[in-house]
Protein backbone atom coordinates (compact mmCIF):
# COMPACT_ATOMS: atom_id res chain seq x y z
CA UNK A 1 0.00 0.00 0.00
CA UNK A 2 0.95 3.26 -0.48
CA UNK A 3 1.80 5.66 2.08
CA UNK A 4 -0.08 8.95 2.60
CA UNK A 5 2.50 11.07 2.05
CA UNK A 6 3.69 9.38 -1.17
CA UNK A 7 0.55 9.44 -2.22
CA UNK A 8 0.35 13.04 -1.84
CA UNK A 9 3.91 13.53 -3.59
CA UNK A 10 2.35 11.82 -6.74
CA UNK A 11 -0.42 14.35 -6.52
CA UNK A 12 2.17 16.97 -6.57
CA UNK A 13 3.85 15.58 -9.86
CA UNK A 14 0.42 15.37 -12.07
CA UNK A 15 0.61 18.54 -13.57
CA UNK A 16 4.29 18.34 -14.37
CA UNK A 17 4.16 15.30 -16.12
CA UNK A 18 1.22 16.74 -18.32
CA UNK A 19 3.57 20.06 -18.92
CA UNK A 20 6.21 17.56 -19.97
CA UNK A 21 4.01 15.59 -22.17
CA UNK A 22 1.99 18.53 -23.30
CA UNK A 23 4.18 18.19 -26.78
CA UNK A 24 2.61 14.61 -27.46
CA UNK A 25 -1.25 15.71 -26.71
CA UNK A 26 -1.25 15.19 -23.53
CA UNK A 27 -4.30 16.90 -22.11
CA UNK A 28 -4.84 15.38 -18.40
CA UNK A 29 -3.72 13.04 -16.30
CA UNK A 30 -5.34 11.26 -12.95
CA UNK A 31 -3.28 8.30 -11.05
CA UNK A 32 -5.04 5.52 -9.01
CA UNK A 33 -3.12 2.47 -6.78
CA UNK A 34 -3.54 -0.79 -7.88
CA UNK A 35 -4.87 -3.79 -6.16
CA UNK A 36 -1.18 -3.40 -4.41
CA UNK A 37 -1.05 0.23 -3.33
CA UNK A 38 1.18 1.00 -6.30
CA UNK A 39 0.14 4.29 -8.85
CA UNK A 40 -1.12 3.78 -12.06
CA UNK A 41 -0.96 6.96 -13.89
CA UNK A 42 -2.97 7.49 -16.96
CA UNK A 43 -2.47 10.04 -19.47
CA UNK A 44 -4.78 11.15 -21.23
CA UNK A 45 -4.86 12.52 -24.66
CA UNK A 46 -7.65 14.04 -27.54
CA UNK A 47 -7.20 11.65 -30.07
CA UNK A 48 -7.21 8.05 -30.77
CA UNK A 49 -4.66 8.47 -33.27
CA UNK A 50 -2.34 10.55 -30.52
CA UNK A 51 -3.38 7.53 -28.00
CA UNK A 52 -1.37 4.95 -30.38
CA UNK A 53 1.05 7.61 -30.96
CA UNK A 54 2.07 7.92 -27.53
CA UNK A 55 1.84 4.43 -26.47
CA UNK A 56 4.34 3.56 -28.59
CA UNK A 57 7.04 5.56 -27.31
CA UNK A 58 9.64 3.51 -25.42
CA UNK A 59 10.60 6.66 -23.31
CA UNK A 60 7.00 7.12 -21.92
CA UNK A 61 7.21 5.32 -18.57
CA UNK A 62 10.87 6.81 -18.31
CA UNK A 63 9.73 10.46 -18.09
CA UNK A 64 6.56 9.77 -15.59
CA UNK A 65 8.85 8.04 -13.17
CA UNK A 66 11.63 10.74 -13.61
CA UNK A 67 8.83 13.74 -13.04
CA UNK A 68 7.62 11.72 -9.84
CA UNK A 69 11.01 11.29 -8.34
CA UNK A 70 11.64 14.73 -8.68
CA UNK A 71 8.61 15.59 -6.32
CA UNK A 72 10.74 12.61 -4.14
CA UNK A 73 8.61 9.88 -4.70
CA UNK A 74 10.46 6.92 -3.61
CA UNK A 75 12.27 4.29 -5.93
CA UNK A 76 9.95 1.27 -4.10
CA UNK A 77 6.78 3.27 -5.16
CA UNK A 78 7.99 4.23 -8.94
CA UNK A 79 9.87 0.49 -9.54
CA UNK A 80 6.72 -0.78 -10.46
CA UNK A 81 4.75 2.08 -12.18
CA UNK A 82 2.18 1.40 -14.97
CA UNK A 83 1.48 4.28 -17.53
CA UNK A 84 -1.75 3.92 -19.36
CA UNK A 85 -2.98 6.54 -22.24
CA UNK A 86 -6.53 7.00 -23.08
CA UNK A 87 -8.37 9.81 -25.50
CA UNK A 88 -10.90 11.79 -24.92
CA UNK A 89 -12.57 10.44 -28.07
CA UNK A 90 -12.47 7.01 -26.91
CA UNK A 91 -13.82 8.03 -23.02
CA UNK A 92 -16.91 9.93 -25.29
CA UNK A 93 -17.37 6.53 -27.91
CA UNK A 94 -17.67 4.72 -24.30
CA UNK A 95 -20.19 7.11 -22.83
CA UNK A 96 -22.11 7.46 -25.31
CA UNK A 97 -22.65 3.25 -25.98
CA UNK A 98 -23.03 2.94 -22.02
CA UNK A 99 -25.89 5.70 -22.49
CA UNK A 100 -27.92 4.65 -25.56
CA UNK A 101 -27.67 1.04 -24.74
CA UNK A 102 -29.45 0.04 -28.42
CA UNK A 103 -26.78 1.77 -30.03
CA UNK A 104 -24.01 -0.91 -31.73
CA UNK A 105 -20.57 0.01 -31.42
CA UNK A 106 -18.91 1.93 -34.71
CA UNK A 107 -15.41 1.47 -34.61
Amino acid sequence: MIDPADARKVDIALPTIVASTGSWGVCACHWLPDVDGRPVVWLTVVSEHEREMLEREAWLPSQVTMMLMRQNVPYAVTRHLRVFVDSLEDQRRLLADATDPDETHRG
